[in-house]
């Protein structure tokens, strides 16, 4: 379910919700739910929420500034693109570089041709490639790395070791920002 976040903002549940029903998984909710819970509670996660859509970063361990990250979308297809950008530019602000993502519908490869087109960050843009498995891997660099960024060694999904997670809390948000 598309809920323009210019008419209805949703609650994080209802956030939730809308999202997992446009995502095809074969989970119930409740499972659904409870690992997005379970993973925002991890030490290394960032998450940014922009109208109906939710943003999660994941920092590398070894490798600051750099992770992978996926969007939880349940608005409009133009508030989406206007959120993506607002998160490039916060992202990189919090100090990540080189972030990588995988998904399986192509149409979000159009986002960030958009973005790419009009960069809001210097030497930002993004390569995509296709998955032997179905499905596309998208590095996306959000701007000029740091002085000190180990640029030689690109991070994949594989070499990405995520945190043990945590018992949720009450403070689960690490991040809101936007609107």
């Amino acid at each position: 379910m598309i809920v323009d976040s210019k008419q209805q903002m949703l609650d994080l549940p209802d956030l939730l919700q809308a999202a997992v029903e446009e995502t095809p998984t074969s989970e119930p909710l409740d499972i659904v739910l409870a690992a997005f819970y379970k993973e925002i509670q991890m030490p290394d996660v960032t998450l940014y929420k922009y109208g109906n859509t939710i943003f999660i970063v994941h920092q590398a361990d070894d490798q600051p500034g750099t992770g992978i990250f996926r969007a939880l979308n349940a608005d409009t297809a133009q508030n989406f693109l206007q959120s993506s950008y607002q998160w490039v530019q916060d992202a990189y602000a919090d100090g990540f570089w080189l972030l990588i993502t995988e998904f399986e519908d192509a149409s979000l490869l159009h986002i960030f041709d958009i973005i790419s087109r009009n960069p809001p960050n210097p030497d930002m843009g993004f390569t995509a490639d296709e998955l032997e498995e179905g499905g596309f891997r998208v590095t996306l660099t959000l701007g000029t790395p740091p002085a000190d960024a180990d640029i030689g060694m690109e991070p994949s999904m594989g070499q990405l070791q995520m945190s043990e997670p945590q018992m949720p809390a009450m403070g689960m948000l690490n991040r809101l920002g936007g609107q």
